[in-house]
């Protein structure tokens, strides 16, 4: 849900600096108000401060684009800002759809708080607190876990975990056994989305 909010503002940002430039809105010199603003600022407002600025800028755009008719103002290299704004957009879309920003480590212990003990990647085989944060909330209800060992291109089915979908963080025991280096991975198995990535070394 908060990386929907994020596309929202930043699509909302971008159309609103395609809008105004193309309308020629700008600021007018001589004229004083809140709303005597750049291309580009409304553009910046919509995106650092949606929740006011957007609807300020539809609440205002038929007299924005009124006086922009009497006075026209260009915008100082449009394209390229224009398309800095899309770009910024599309990346964001391909890390909501990606994910993977998280991390896997693990530690000896894990309180009620989730603060850790010895955490780290680096263990003795043994039962150890497997600890998986994602860069968001999960926005999934159910988590597969994968495993591999480095070097290898096979992902093998580990466990799955029921968790609430507003969670960023969950901790589960896990048995290391063997030796070698692991490399493991977490995604939502409803969303397919990758919610986190890591490496433990078992010595």
């Amino acid at each position: 849900m908060f990386t929907l909010v994020k596309l929202i503002a930043v699509g909302s940002a971008t159309w609103v600096y395609y809008d105004a430039t193309s309308k020629k809105i700008g600021r007018i010199p001589g004229r004083t108000g809140w709303d005597n603003l750049p291309a580009g600022a409304w553009g910046l407002g919509a995106l650092w401060l949606w929740i006011i600025a957007f609807p300020f800028y539809l609440a205002k755009r038929n007299e924005l684009i009124s006086r922009a008719q009497e006075q026209p103002c260009e915008a100082s290299y449009p394209r390229v800002k224009l398309g800095i704004f899309a770009l910024f957009f599309i990346m964001l879309l391909l890390t909501s759809l990606t994910g993977g920003g998280g991390t896997i480590t693990f530690a000896e212990a894990v309180d009620r708080d989730l603060n850790t003990t010895n955490e780290g990647t680096h263990f003795s085989p043994g039962w150890v607190q497997m600890v998986i944060r994602g860069d968001e909330p999960y926005e999934d209800t159910t988590l597969s876990v994968f495993v591999r060992q480095s070097g290898t291109q096979a992902w093998v089915p580990f466990e799955e975990h029921t968790v609430s979908a507003e969670w960023d963080t969950f901790t589960t025991p896990v048995l290391l056994d063997g030796t070698g280096k692991y490399d493991i991975k977490v995604e939502g198995k409803n969303t397919s989305k990758l919610i986190a990535e890591g490496t433990v070394y078992i010595e």
